[in-house]
């Protein structure tokens, strides 16, 4: 899980000793974050297992952000979308 495999045979110097290759490369998932329910940003290519930093809140007069939602540590093996909110002032 989370990788996928990918197999190479060398034929071009065959003297009795073949070369076999396996190559594992980190799957890549898409990120969006949603604010009140919008996409405000997508990022593309997300790898699996790599540490996510969550992108600057975003800012709108009037309101205060409630911060992002359940943002993981690290990329799980698909798609997540990240949700924040807009809170009025008083």
């Amino acid at each position: 899980y989370g990788y996928t495999a990918t197999w190479s045979i060398d034929f071009t110097n065959v003297t009795g000793i073949l070369e076999v290759h396996l190559t594992y490369v980190a799957n890549t998932h898409t990120i969006t974050y949603m604010v009140d329910g919008e996409v405000y940003q997508v990022i593309e290519n997300a790898e699996y297992d790599s540490l996510i930093t969550p992108i600057a809140d975003p800012v709108s007069e009037g309101y205060t952000f409630s911060g992002w939602e359940n943002v993981p540590v690290v990329m799980p093996d698909n798609d997540i979308i990240i949700n924040g909110y807009f809170i009025p002032n008083e």
